[in-house]
C-alpha cells in the first residue's frame, strides 16, 4: 500500500476512507462537481449562508493526493475550530 507523508501527517488509501467516513458521520454531503478527480462535500453551518466545502481527491493514485488530503484536514480544522493535528487524530480514530 502506498503511503504519502507531508510534514506532519501520513496519508494512504485508508486515510481517504477514514476522512470520507468522518465527513458522512458528521453531516457532510457529497455534491456533484464538474471535476471528476475531486470528491466534494458540503455542510450548511448557518442557515442562509453558503455551505462549507471540502474537496478530496477521488482516488489515492492521483499525484496531488497528499496535498489535497492535507488541504482537506486543514479546512476541516478551520470549520471545527481546532488544530490540523487534532483534526487528523479525530479522523484517524
Amino acid at each position: 500500500m502506498k503511503q504519502y507523508t507531508t510534514n506532519q501527517f501520513t496519508f494512504d488509501p485508508h486515510s481517504l476512507r477514514a476522512i470520507t467516513d468522518y465527513l458522512r458521520a458528521t453531516g457532510w454531503t457529497r455534491i456533484k462537481y464538474q471535476n471528476r478527480r475531486l470528491a466534494v462535500y458540503a455542510k450548511e453551518l448557518q442557515v442562509g449562508e453558503p455551505p462549507a466545502i471540502v474537496a478530496l481527491p477521488d482516488k489515492p493514485s492521483y499525484s496531488d493526493f497528499s496535498t489535497r488530503m492535507l488541504e482537506a484536514v486543514e479546512r476541516l480544522a478551520k470549520v471545527e475550530e481546532t488544530t490540523p493535528g487534532d483534526m487528523y487524530q479525530k479522523i484517524q480514530s
